[in-house]
């Protein structure tokens, strides 16, 4: 009877924590295993009158804090720091955090996953890339793409091979619009760190294809290091909102070049009209390969207008089927856009 009693109440406080706690769960994407520890933190906030003392929870051995509990006072935020440690990690982990306030009640908890990859024997395998102090998995640092006035923002792994610890915090760079973060900020050397670079796109970045370096600086004004960058930004389209608007016309959207011969160049000549009612802006042309060339009579088309686009294939050093593609990024409110494809067959 006295067990059974003692399982009931065992249940009871089990029901009493789950109905106080509210699980948030955190996605912390791909850990590399060579980083050794990841470091990050996380937000509560105290919506109560009282300053609430609170005590923190880990499902794990490997999760620690870097305090074990704290006050928080009335109406008032805190960041709890946590840190991972990878050794002898690999695959989907799951790691559960609590915050306990008094009398053993779970305030709020979260639900982080990670999938963690495991440390390269040789790590100069996979970080070959060197742009010193670091080494770097991939040649350029790519943030994908995005509209003009949307925020870019990607994370990469960085190993310090620069014989000391850098300190990274409040890190400034060369671009203007992006800013980045390390996890951790203090890297020792033969570690390793997650940057996050972010850009906050306007109307004063240019359309299309950027490709920059990217100058990491001290507080000092020293050059900490260079990493290359890139992004593609296009316009983004308010179909229907312009009455008197420019509108891009294209004579032809694809071509077809057929079979040609290694070392052979052909061109084709294409019509960009402006059937709308205002002036066009071709404001970028961007080819995905060198042996796609073109020439533009104008890059600005009146109403009623129309202005030739050459474009070549050279086709030198290539060999097989061929597909590329030219983007015009122009002021067409509707269609800012327009991606030309022009395939051949090269023997």
């Amino acid at each position: 009877m006295k067990r059974v009693f003692g399982y009931m109440i065992c249940a009871l406080c089990i029901a009493i924590n789950s109905k106080a706690q509210n699980l948030d769960v955190i996605e912390l994407g791909s850990i590399m295993g060579e980083m050794g520890s990841f470091h990050s933190s996380l937000t509560w906030h105290n919506t109560s009158d009282d300053t609430v003392r609170l005590n923190f929870w880990a499902s794990r051995e490997e999760l620690t804090f870097e305090k074990k509990s704290a006050l928080v006072l009335p109406k008032s935020e805190m960041l709890v720091a946590y840190a991972i440690g990878l050794e002898g990690t690999s695959g989907e982990e799951v790691y559960e955090i609590r915050l306990i306030g008094e009398e053993q009640i779970v305030l709020h908890g979260f639900l982080l996953k990670a999938r963690v990859f495991e440390a390269e024997e040789d790590v100069f395998k996979a970080y070959r890339n060197d742009f010193f102090p670091f080494r770097s998995t991939g040649q350029v640092f790519n943030l994908k793409s995005g509209f003009r006035g949307d925020k870019l923002s990607e994370k990469f792994s960085l190993y310090n091979f620069g014989g000391k610890t850098l300190n990274m915090e409040g890190v400034l760079t060369s671009i203007p619009g992006i800013k980045v973060s390390f996890e951790p900020e203090e890297i020792p050397h033969n570690s390793f760190s997650r940057i996050t670079i972010s850009l906050q796109s306007n109307s004063e970045h240019a359309l299309g294809f950027t490709r920059d370096k990217l100058q990491l600086i001290n507080s000092d004004s020293t050059v900490l290091a260079i990493l290359p960058v890139q992004f593609t930004l296009e316009q983004t389209p308010e179909y229907g909102r312009h009455t008197e608007a420019p509108h891009l016309a294209l004579s032809k959207l694809t071509h077809d070049f057929r079979v040609m011969k290694a070392g052979d160049y052909e061109s084709v000549n294409i019509t960009i009209s402006n059937t709308g009612r205002g002036p066009l802006k071709i404001e970028a042309l961007e080819a995905n390969c060198d042996c796609l060339e073109y020439e533009l009579d104008s890059r600005e088309v009146a109403q009623g207008s129309s202005v030739s686009l050459k474009v070549s294939f050279n086709a030198a050093n290539r060999l097989g089927y061929e597909r590329k593609t030219l983007a015009l990024f122009t002021n067409d409110p509707n269609q800012p856009t327009r991606v030309l494809t022009f395939k051949a067959h090269v023997k």
